[in-house]
């Protein structure tokens, strides 16, 4: 029996932290709306702030080499030129690099939705996903 209780403590560990199923998305959902610096973001943008999301998306066709940190978009007619700026979410590999890759790809991890501004004050980006693709 005392061989039993760190087995029986560790598996009542684990099913005390279940496992977040990511809730699926659209990237043109994310763009449905006029952005405006400051402004507040509709509910159903904010509201996905720290969750684990899954979708589908391209790389943007300026996507370096051998990099952690890239954009996507919801369409494959938005990957030239820049995108607007709630209409890409900036990626961040949890690990590993990659390059531009043509196609379709699914992009799953936790979404944090907020400006994020440069050194002079505007607005980088709405949307990031520190995550992994597939």
């Amino acid at each position: 029996m005392r061989r039993l209780l760190p087995l029986v403590l560790a598996a009542l560990a684990v099913g005390a932290m279940p496992v977040e199923d990511p809730i699926e998305i659209e990237l043109t959902k994310l763009a449905d709306y006029d952005y405006r610096p400051g402004m507040d973001l509709p509910a159903s943008v904010a509201d996905l702030d720290g969750i684990r999301v899954v979708f589908d998306a391209y790389m943007h066709n300026e996507t370096d080499d051998d990099t952690k940190t890239f954009l996507v978009v919801g369409d494959a007619c938005m990957c030239a030129g820049t995108p607007l700026v709630n209409h890409f979410v900036e990626i961040t590999l949890d690990s590993g690099r990659t390059g531009y890759r043509p196609g379709q790809i699914t992009f799953e991890g936790r979404l944090s939705v907020s400006e994020k501004t440069d050194d002079l004050g505007l607005v980088e980006s709405l949307y990031r996903l520190d995550g992994n693709f597939f």
